[in-house]
């Protein structure tokens, strides 16, 4: 075997330039033996055919589209902000709590599965907000076992009031 390559320094030795300035580098690959540090500037696209991964934090200033063969899943394992509009194109699942500071709004139903709370304070317990049950029975308000179709508790001296603003004024509680 011809040990040629003794002659040019090695596997791994540098020539004595150690940086190269030129217009346009064309090569069938780049190897880097040492992870870059600074900035690499694309002004095109980057196509990666296997993974990505990112240390730190990832910064996306246009549309994002995800075309995951395998699985069509993105997983983000911590904080992710929009400050913009995100559209969703099929059902949106959550595993926990989904909170705002705004509200929330819906050009079709609305649909809840057993309760809806109306908290206006920091600690929520059972005396200091309101409350919507529903089960098979009926719907509670502040009650969470309804017996009739509407249900309502209350610790206020008035517990139902109802106030029309019309010249005749016709309330039913019971009819038959």
């Amino acid at each position: 075997m011809s040990s040629s390559w003794k002659q040019y320094g090695g596997l791994t030795q540098l020539e004595g330039t150690r940086n190269i300035n030129v217009n346009t580098l064309t090569t069938d690959s780049i190897i880097l033996r040492k992870a870059y540090a600074g900035n690499f500037d694309i002004c095109g696209s980057l196509i990666v055919n296997t993974d990505v991964y990112i240390g730190r934090n990832l910064y996306e200033y246009g549309n994002s589209y995800l075309h995951q063969l395998e699985t069509d899943t993105l997983s983000v394992n911590n904080r992710t902000d929009f400050d913009g509009p995100v559209y969703f194109h099929s059902d949106f699942y959550a595993r926990n709590n989904i909170l705002t500071q705004e509200s929330i709004a819906s050009q079709n139903s609305i649909t809840v599965g057993t309760q809806l709370l109306f908290n206006n304070h920091v600690e929520s317990t059972s005396e200091n907000y309101n409350y919507m049950y529903g089960n098979i029975s009926g719907i509670g308000i502040n009650y969470f076992d309804p017996v009739a179709t509407l249900d309502i508790c209350s610790n206020n001296v008035a517990a139902l009031n109802v106030i029309g603003h019309q010249s005749v004024n016709t309330n039913i509680l019971h009819k038959t």
